[in-house]
């Protein structure tokens, strides 16, 4: 084979095209099949490719049978075929080699042949057609064909890659947990993974962007088109469209540009963020609880202070009055100790309120159940409140409604302290 034919057929030829599927890549001569009846003519052909640049072996049959053998046997990478042969052709030769969807190229070379016949020839797989007075146009014909056929194993190689990525892309991005797709400059899908046709309920592929991500989400993105055709990116949350249920997600538009021409589509990533909005919201939710409880402590504390302070400083005056005054008469002094007694009750009682308050945050608070006297209890509420009542000025009385039993079974401490601040603070 030629410098030319070898550089044409040079390189790796896929087991799987048809194209070239002859070619013997550790012998650089062409196989030429000649389907001729005439010797005369065989060796017109054999004597033109002689003296052309084109390393050849060539064998020639003149009927079906042998055409048929020498296809298998012989494996051409070239057929040079007279149109009329008896009992056979050139339609027919181009007839058994569409059956076996050979792709081998075929030249028609022949005595005479009409405009008609030309066409009729090349719409059934001939390369080309060289009339024998212009025999010496065969080998820039030969050379040609391989040119084509070249040309059209490289497209076929290419379609078959462009499949096998589209194939790979498609493998890949039907596995991502989002929806992702592509849409041209006319907003129409080119490209959608599985997860997006689920969460849309069909095949969006064709689909305008507007009709199926809804008029909001489209007029944002028209209204970003300045910043994208600038290279930015534009990101936003939305609700997923046609779901009965809410669903948060987040958009992601990314321009994709095609050198010079600018922009020639855009890849869409959405993502559900449902969970992560439900998580933010219960964020928010736990930090205003925490902010409240925070509130009201300080206001707890605020209260808790004055309610130590005060008992507390009755306690101390009363006490240094005690010390620095012990000539005061006796019942003097005796109303003095009884107010002592009385604020440092009530500081016990603000003590234990912060006391019970800390088990209760802790989880530790135990009731105590017994049988007492509910007479006993209102008997010492009666005797704990009246000097507070009567520094007041207020009656204090104690009635029963109905009929109480004698004895219950509760935690009388805890009921005790309960009875005992509602009551104090009604007096407050």
């Amino acid at each position: 084979m030629s410098s030319l034919v070898s550089k044409l057929f040079s390189g790796t030829l896929y087991a799987t095209l048809v194209i070239g599927e002859n070619l013997n890549l550790n012998d650089d001569r062409m196989r030429i099949l000649i389907v001729e009846d005439d010797e005369n003519d065989q060796l017109l052909i054999k004597r033109v490719l002689d003296k052309s640049d084109i390393v050849y072996d060539s064998l020639c049959v003149d009927n079906r049978d042998g055409f048929v053998l020498q296809l298998q046997a012989f494996r051409p990478d070239l057929i040079l075929c007279d149109y009329s042969i008896p009992h056979f052709g050139a339609l027919d030769a181009l007839k058994l080699l569409g059956e076996r969807a050979s792709q081998t190229p075929v030249i028609i070379v022949t005595g005479a042949l009409s405009d008609e016949l030309a066409v009729e020839c090349l719409k059934n797989g001939a390369i080309d057609y060289v009339l024998k007075d212009k025999i010496v146009r065969l080998p820039s014909a030969i050379k040609l064909a391989i040119q084509l056929v070249e040309s059209r194993r490289e497209k076929v190689e290419t379609e078959l890659r462009l499949r096998a990525s589209e194939m790979q892309l498609k493998t890949v991005t039907d596995v991502l947990p989002a929806s992702l797709t592509y849409f041209r400059n006319n907003f129409e899908f080119e490209f959608s993974n599985k997860i997006s046709d689920d969460w849309f309920g069909k095949k969006i592929t064709g689909e305008n962007v507007q009709a199926v991500l809804g008029q909001g989400v489209f007029e944002k993105i028209q209204a970003a088109m300045p910043s994208l055709t600038k290279g930015e990116q534009l990101n936003f949350e939305s609700m997923l469209p046609g779901k009965k249920s809410r669903r948060f997600i987040n958009i992601i538009i990314v321009p994709d540009f095609e050198g010079p021409l600018g922009i020639k589509g855009f890849v869409c990533l959405i993502t559900d963020i449902t969970d992560q909005k439900i998580y933010e919201n219960e964020l928010k939710d736990a930090k205003k609880a925490a902010d409240e409880a925070n509130s009201a402590k300080t206001q707890f504390l605020a209260n808790m202070s004055h309610e130590i302070r005060t008992p507390l400083n009755v306690i101390m005056g009363l006490s240094e009055l005690l010390i620095s005054d012990p000539e005061a008469e006796s019942e003097e002094r005796t109303l003095w100790l009884k107010k002592i007694v009385r604020n440092s009750e009530h500081l016990k009682k603000v003590i234990d309120e912060i006391l019970d308050l800390s088990k209760i945050e802790a989880g530790k608070i135990q009731i105590q159940l017994q049988r007492f006297s509910v007479n006993e209890l209102v008997a010492q509420l009666k005797s704990t409140l009246w000097p507070l009542a009567r520094e007041k000025n207020l009656e204090l009385k104690f009635e029963v409604s109905g009929s109480i039993p004698e004895f219950i079974y509760s935690d009388p401490v805890k009921l005790r302290h309960i009875l005992l601040n509602v009551l104090d603070n009604a007096i407050k």
